[in-house]
């Protein structure tokens, strides 16, 4: 496996010093809601994609789907990748070089169940991503606001 994508879903991403970020509400696979429609004021997701050092993207494209409908769209060309990851500590590791973005849904609505999907094409190839199951929370799970 030389390419592969990550992401990470939370209820909001702090910017620490010495570069490092602080992800607050992370969800694992599934975000409960205790009913619908539910509207939060904010949802951050990281999208990660990795590559090996001797492989390296030409082009990148995140996107971000509630169900079918777009939620948001990152396109980067070479230039821009070689770029974020010149400014990025830890993106090239000598092995693999990472190249990530974040949207932040903020507000966002939720009318009923779904699933967000992520999607990240680079040169032409789609790499598989994991998603978030937005549901109700199974009998007997308390949702804290």
């Amino acid at each position: 496996m030389s390419r592969f994508a990550y992401s990470l879903f939370c209820d909001d991403v702090r910017h620490e010093i010495n570069g490092k970020t602080s992800q607050i509400g992370i969800y694992q696979g599934s975000m409960y809601l205790d009913k619908f429609p539910a509207h939060l004021p904010k949802l951050c997701i990281i999208i990660s994609a990795a590559t090996h050092i001797e492989n390296p993207f030409k082009e990148i494209t995140f996107k971000a789907y509630r169900d079918v409908n777009l939620l948001f769209q990152f396109q980067l060309t070479k230039e821009q990748i070689d770029e974020a990851v010149a400014v990025s500590p830890g993106a090239d590791d000598g092995i693999f070089r990472i190249v990530q973005t974040m949207g932040i849904l903020s507000p966002i609505a939720f009318d009923k169940p779904c699933k967000i999907r992520i999607e990240v094409e680079a040169d032409g190839e789609i790499i598989e991503c994991p998603g978030l199951r937005v549901t109700n929370a199974p009998e007997g799970v308390k949702i804290t606001k």
